[in-house]
C-alpha cells in the first residue's frame, strides 16, 4: 500500500505547548461528535481496525483517507488537523 508523504504524513500538531499527533486529533474530533470508532469507520468507508490503527498512530493513511474521515466528521481537513478553528455547529 502506498502511503502519502509530505505534510499530512509527517505532520505534528501543536496545541498550546503540547504536540498533538494526527491520530489523537482524529480521536478527539470523533469523541466531540459522540461517535464510536465503528460508526466513524463505516461513515468514512474504512474498516474499524484500520481507523483504530490510524488513531493509535500505528499506520499512516493516504490523504484521501484523511479526507474521507474529515467528511464523515462533518469537518474540513483543515479543521480536523487544527489549521482552522472547528465550527462544531455544522
Amino acid at each position: 500500500m502506498k502511503v502519502e508523504t509530505g505534510l499530512i504524513a509527517n505532520m505534528k500538531l501543536n496545541y498550546g505547548s503540547k504536540e498533538i499527533d494526527p491520530g489523537r486529533r482524529i480521536r478527539f474530533c470523533r469523541h466531540m461528535r459522540e461517535l464510536e470508532c465503528k460508526e466513524l469507520a463505516i461513515k468514512a468507508g474504512i474498516s474499524p481496525s484500520y481507523l483504530s490503527a490510524i488513531e493509535r498512530n500505528r499506520t499512516k493513511a493516504p490523504a484521501r483517507t484523511y479526507d474521507a474521515i474529515a467528511k464523515a466528521l462533518r469537518l474540513t481537513a483543515d479543521e480536523m488537523f487544527g489549521v482552522k478553528p472547528i465550527n462544531w455547529n455544522k
